[in-house]
């Protein structure tokens, strides 16, 4: 969320190892825990689902990414791709607060 924030290339690539950081521990920790709370012949699919979502995944922020560069406006598309995704976020999460 605070990639929009910064000014300068030093202040991006900052945001980014921060972010790969906390990225970094995401498919290990989600890998323990299919291992600590599944059967062993229920991971695999598991496993499977995690994957493919991710994949998926991929292909429609690639698409969604693609779509905002081809905005014309007063703010940079990388600043407003930030946005977006931030905003995105901020509302699923509230969303799913209240469900």
């Amino acid at each position: 969320m605070l990639h929009a924030a910064t000014h300068n290339f030093s202040g991006l690539m900052a945001v980014r190892f921060f972010l790969g950081v906390g990225e970094a521990t995401v498919v290990p920790a989600f890998a323990l825990l299919i291992g600590t709370f599944y059967k062993r012949e229920e991971q695999p699919f598991r496993q499977c689902a995690f994957f493919l979502g991710d994949g998926i995944a991929g292909i429609l922020g690639g698409l969604i990414v693609w779509g905002i560069a081809h905005i014309q406006g007063k703010l940079q598309t990388w600043k407003v791709n930030s946005y977006a995704i931030a905003l995105s976020w901020l509302a699923y999460s509230l969303l799913r607060a209240h469900i």
